[in-house]
């Protein structure tokens, strides 16, 4: 890092396992990680790297519209981070998000009102709105592929569940979109999604975490 220059932030994101546990060296809540938190200036490549997630009862990023809402607003515009990514289970090993719709109707979320408020959440753009990762998908599935056993692929086709991950995937995204104003030590240049298996194992979902980080360092450049 530059003498002088200010380390930008890498928010991470995570629901069910493994995208809760595979995120812990990058959390410093000593209630989930017990280790200590060891995202700052992340293998001394110019960044802090954040992680949140719902795993034992933390109390962020439960699986309910309205907590992830609240969650979203209250810590990433705080960090203002350069990057976010956002983590949940889902079909396949690793699969990379190429688009996120800004939805009028979710599939219900299991609590009393089961929807967002806002509905849909982004009320400057109509309802079916899509919005596109701006992750590398492509150099991110090509590492994943090369230095782990896991099948990795992004997926091209709109539509990725209408459920609590499209819903977080859409959040970053537009997120990313209200910074693009800012100076460029303010402005967030990189969201999107990624779908983990829930059969892969810890220590494979661990590692890919990390070379996912990786990735979008070498292509927002080491600071």
């Amino acid at each position: 890092m530059r003498a002088g220059k200010q380390r930008r932030n890498i928010v991470l994101t995570g629901f069910w396992d493994p995208t809760g546990r595979m995120l812990k060296d990058f959390c410093w809540d000593l209630r989930l990680n017990l280790d200590g938190w060891k995202g700052a200036n992340w293998e001394q490549r110019g960044y802090n790297v954040h992680s949140f997630y719902s795993y034992l009862r933390s109390g962020l990023f439960e699986v309910a519209y309205r907590k992830v809402w609240r969650d979203f607003w209250n810590i990433v515009p705080r960090l203002e981070p350069v990057a976010v990514i956002g983590f949940g289970v889902g079909p396949g090993d690793w699969v990379v998000e190429e688009y996120a719709r800004n939805l009028d109707r979710w599939g219900d979320d299991g609590t009393a009102v089961g929807q967002p408020d806002p509905n849909p959440p982004d009320g400057g753009r109509p309802a079916g709105y899509v919005r596109i990762s701006t992750l590398p998908g492509e150099a991110i599935v090509q590492a994943i592929r090369s230095q782990t056993t896991l099948d990795a692929r992004v997926h091209g086709d709109v539509g990725m569940g209408a459920f609590i991950c499209e819903y977080m995937a859409y959040l970053a995204m537009w997120y990313q979109e209200q910074t693009q104003r800012r100076t460029a030590d303010r402005r967030c240049e990189m969201t999107g999604f990624i779908h983990v298996g829930a059969g892969v194992s810890l220590s494979d979902a661990t590692e890919a975490t990390k070379i996912t980080v990786c990735e979008v360092i070498e292509s927002l450049g080491d600071d």
